[in-house]
C-alpha cells in the first residue's frame, strides 16, 4: 500500500535527529537469540549489529527500562550500517529507528530519508519481531516521535514565536532552558524544550541551543502502532510550523508543505 503523507520543506533546517518509536506494554526479554533472529529480516539495509551502550529513557510504562537487567541477557541492540544516517535500536520495551546527521555539515541528509522512510523501517521491523518466537507476545503501549535541531545561536528568542515563550524568559538576559508540554483535543501528548547546549566532534566545538519537538500518544494493547505514528507526525508537522517565527522560517529556507 501506497502512503501519502504531508510534510513542512525546509532547504536548510538544522536538523541534527529524527527518532520514531513504538514502546511495549510489558519488557520482553532481549538476549542472543532474539538479536539475532531480527538481524536476518534488516541485514540487507543493517549489515551491523552491535549492543546499546546507553539506554533511553521510557515514559512511565507498567515496567522501566531502567530496572537491573537480568544476568544473561543484553541491554539492548543497535542495527546500522547502511548509507542514510538510519539505525533501528532494540530495548527490552522499545523498538526505535534513528536518523542522525552527525557533527559534519555533509554528513546525512534529512531530505533524503523523511518520515516516511523512518515510518517504513519501523513497521517492517515492528512486524518481524511480533512474529519471532523468541519476543513472545509483544503489545503496543505508546507510540512517538522527537525531531532534534541545534542552532548555532547565542539567543533563541527570535526564533520562537511569542505566544510559546513564558513571560518572565521574554524578559530575561537569557534563557538557559524552557520546557512546555501539554495534550491536544485528540489525546496527543505534545512537548518542546530548548535548552542551551555544546556539540562537540573531534576537536571542533559549535556552541547553541538544542531545539527538540515531540509528540505521542498511548495506545490500547492490540492497537497498530503505525496509524497512530501517522496522526502523531501530523501533530508534530502543525506544532513546528506554529513554533518557529518568520525569522526562522526565513533563514531556514521554509517553503510550501510539500507530499512525500
Amino acid at each position: 500500500m501506497t502512503h501519502t503523507v504531508r510534510s513542512l520543506e525546509f532547504k536548510n533546517l538544522p536538523l541534527i535527529e529524527a527518532v520514531v518509536r513504538v514502546y511495549f506494554r510489558d519488557r520482553i526479554q532481549v538476549d542472543f537469540r532474539l538479536v539475532n533472529e531480527l538481524h536476518e529480516p534488516l541485514r540487507s539495509d543493517f549489515p551491523n549489529v552491535a549492543p546499546l551502550s546507553v539506554l533511553e529513557v521510557s515514559p512511565a510504562l507498567k515496567h522501566d527500562t531502567q530496572l537491573p537487567i537480568q544476568r544473561g541477557d543484553l541491554p539492548g541492540a543497535e542495527y546500522s550500517g547502511g548509507n542514510q544516517g538510519l539505525s533501528v535500536h532494540l530495548q527490552p520495551q522499545l523498538l526505535a529507528v534513528r536518523w542522525r546527521r552527525g557533527m559534519s555539515e555533509h554528513g546525512p541528509q534529512y531530505q533524503n530519508v523523511r518520515y516516511l522512510k523512518l515510518r517504513n523501517v519501523l513497521e517492517g521491523a515492528f512486524a518481524s519481531l511480533r512474529k519471532l518466537r523468541a519476543a513472545g507476545e509483544l503489545q503496543t503501549a505508546l507510540a512517538n516521535m522527537t525531531y532534534v535541531n541545534f542552532i548555532r545561536i547565542d539567543d533563541p528568542r527570535p526564533y520562537l514565536k511569542d505566544e510559546y515563550s513564558t513571560r518572565a524568559t521574554i524578559g530575561a538576559k537569557a534563557v538557559q532552558e524552557q520546557v512546555v508540554a501539554w495534550q491536544t483535543q485528540n489525546g496527543i501528548d505534545l512537548r518542546f524544550e530548548i535548552r542551551g547546549a555544546e556539540l562537540i566532534g573531534g576537536i571542533q566545538k559549535s556552541v547553541g541551543y538544542v531545539l527538540t519537538t515531540a509528540a505521542g500518544r498511548k495506545l490500547d494493547t492490540e492497537v497498530d502502532p503505525i496509524p497512530t505514528l501517522d496522526a502523531v507526525h501530523t501533530e508534530l508537522q502543525v506544532l513546528f510550523a506554529n513554533l518557529i517565527s518568520d525569522r526562522a522560517k526565513d533563514e531556514w529556507g521554509f517553503q510550501n508543505g510539500s507530499v512525500v
